[in-house]
Order: C-alpha cells, then structure tokens, then sequence
C-alpha cells in the first residue's frame, strides 16, 4: 500500500506567542471536521522532519514567511 492511501496523516501546529497573545488561525471546516480557531499548522509530507513541515505550513496560513525553529520538546 502506498503512503498517500492511508486514511491517518501526519500534522504538525504551531505555538506562536507574542507577550501575552497566542496566535490562531480560523478553520472553515470540511467534509471531517467542523470549523474552528485552531493553533496555524498543517499536514506534514511524508519523510519530511516535522519542524520543517510546520515552517513550510505557517506562509500560506499566516502569512509567515520567516520562521526560526524552537525543537525544545
């Protein structure tokens, strides 16, 4: 079975805080889920190391374009 016929994908989201604000993104929903504010994040390609699959996610969902990655667990 190929990767991309798995019902499960890998995500990754973002904490993002700037002082005392957390920044969400608004979710419209789909067929799987409701809408609803959600941390800005995305489905991760498969062998992609996480962190860099959030970097690649954050441009297009919140218009962040430079992005240094934290990787403290």
């Amino acid at each position: 079975m190929h990767f991309s016929e798995y019902d499960t994908r890998l995500a990754a989201y973002a904490v993002i805080v700037d002082s005392d604000k957390i920044l969400l993104t608004w979710f419209v929903g789909n067929d799987h889920a409701p809408a609803c504010w959600s941390m800005p994040g995305g489905g991760v390609e498969f062998a992609q190391w996480v962190p860099l699959g959030e970097a690649r996610s954050l441009s297009p969902r919140a218009d962040i374009v430079d992005v240094a990655l934290n990787t403290t667990r």
